[in-house]
């Protein structure tokens, strides 16, 4: 009968949260890194096709609308991303601080401290949000700028 509780328990327990820990991590800069290459290629549409203004009009606020809403959909994906990689990390700091110092997991100094890696990704996507609502204006310039003055 094994002991649930037992060191090589906590062992494996520790090294599935840490692969858990490792995958969520991965998994949010993909997505960060997806989610702005997304947003900036939707936002810089106007601005690349400046031709196409003249002719599509109001059409082309389409993309950087989209891109605003893509940052806003991203802030909401993140969040939910960081609220379960929170959770594991969490577990796998508790878990890893209950094994035994000879342990190979144990930490050589403790991981109290919260990371400050969420704010710093929550802030990165408020600020794609502003942006592209400014580029929203920016875009919209553009095309007053093309019917009005080159008219």
């Amino acid at each position: 009968m094994s002991d649930s509780n037992g060191p090589d328990n906590q062992l494996e327990r520790c090294k599935y949260l840490w692969e858990e820990y490792k995958y969520r991590h991965d998994l949010a800069w993909r997505l960060i890194f997806q989610f702005t290459t997304a947003i900036v290629a939707l936002a810089i549409v106007p601005y690349v096709q400046v031709a196409l203004v003249k002719e599509l009009g109001p059409l082309i606020l389409i993309p950087p609308i989209i891109g605003f809403g893509l940052a806003w959909f991203g802030y909401y994906v993140m969040d939910n991303e960081l609220e379960l990689f929170g959770r594991i990390k969490k577990r796998y700091r508790e878990w890893q601080n209950a094994l035994e110092p000879q342990s190979p997991l144990h930490p050589v100094q403790a991981a109290e401290k919260d990371s400050i890696f969420e704010m710093y990704v929550k802030r990165y996507f408020l600020l794609l949000i502003i942006l592209g609502f400014f580029n929203i204006i920016a875009s919209l310039s553009l095309i007053l700028y093309q019917w009005i003055l080159l008219d």
